[in-house]
């Protein structure tokens, strides 16, 4: 972080400081994360989805994203997640661009930190947003096909870990969204930032050919830096995003998304890794077609 970001975070020192105690412990063990990007999910309709879901798939971790004008409303967001909490859901507020891997954005992903924050603090413990979830994807910029792509992730890297620092000074808990594939080129970078910018990766491990090899490295890394890692299955249909079968389990069957689970617990500590699901319209409309 360079002198920029840096009078960012000074300025902000006396603030978040108090913060400190703010985060309470987790009251349960983990099990699933379901992510939700659409804003007509935080109301009752959206919450009869979630817990649909988790009859099926259990959670105890659902990733949305917020409108800011609903961030700074609040009370929308107090029932949404009074009501996840009663049954045993934390909530993070999902949040994501690839631009805010360039330090001339940084700004903006703290003023959105500093936003939930103030959140939290005016809420009560079972109000409260548990973190953030950061999906910023380097290599969705343009600079990715023009620029040398081991020092763009080398800057992200580094920028990925001051914006968890300084979470962290929030009483916030940081789930970045990672690629499965950083391993075969960018192995420093990836070491960096699952050991020293997150409390929980979550792979989009979007390949189901090999899919415990594929997160192989990943688990090397969240183990030695004692880290949470989240396996993430996605739901969309093939043709969409560039997907192809082979990356998506919209047209499996859930006995099929449940031995893959089964394969990787197998191979992986059963207190470090945890399934994830993308998205939560894609994941109900899978589980109306079983």
């Amino acid at each position: 972080m360079k002198r920029k970001t840096g009078v960012v975070l000074a300025a902000s020192l006396a603030v978040i400081l108090a913060a400190a105690g703010l985060q309470t412990s987790r009251r349960h063990p983990m099990a699933g994360s379901l992510f939700s990007w659409n804003k007509t999910a935080v109301s009752e309709e959206g919450i009869e989805a979630v817990l649909t879901i988790d009859e099926q798939l259990p959670l105890t971790q659902l990733f949305q994203e917020f409108p800011l004008d609903m961030l700074e409303e609040k009370s929308e967001i107090r029932q949404f997640i009074s009501r996840l909490h009663s049954r045993g859901i934390d909530c993070y507020a999902l949040m994501g661009n690839s631009a805010w891997a360039l330090e001339e954005q940084a700004e903006e992903v703290l003023t959105r930190l500093n936003l939930v924050y103030d959140y939290n603090q005016a809420s009560s413990a079972a109000q409260r947003l548990r973190g953030v979830v950061l999906d910023i994807e380097p290599y969705l910029l343009p600079q990715w096909d023009t620029e040398d792509r081991l020092m763009l992730l080398r800057q992200y890297a580094e920028q990925m870990t001051a914006y968890y620092k300084y979470a962290q000074k929030l009483g916030l808990e940081v789930v970045i969204c990672l690629p499965y594939w950083y391993d075969k080129d960018y192995a420093a970078p990836l070491e960096q930032l699952i050991g020293q910018a997150c409390d929980q990766a979550a792979i989009m491990n979007y390949n189901r050919h090999d899919e415990a090899g594929q997160l192989a490295k990943e688990a090397e890394y969240a183990q030695r830096y004692h880290k949470t890692l989240i396996h993430i299955y996605e739901f969309i249909a093939p043709g969409k995003h560039g997907l192809e079968s082979g990356n998506t389990y919209h047209d499996a069957s859930l006995d099929e998304l449940r031995q893959s689970w089964t394969r990787l617990q197998e191979q992986f500590p059963q207190d470090q890794i945890y399934p994830g699901y993308h998205y939560l319209e894609e994941v109900q409309a899978f589980l109306e077609r079983q």
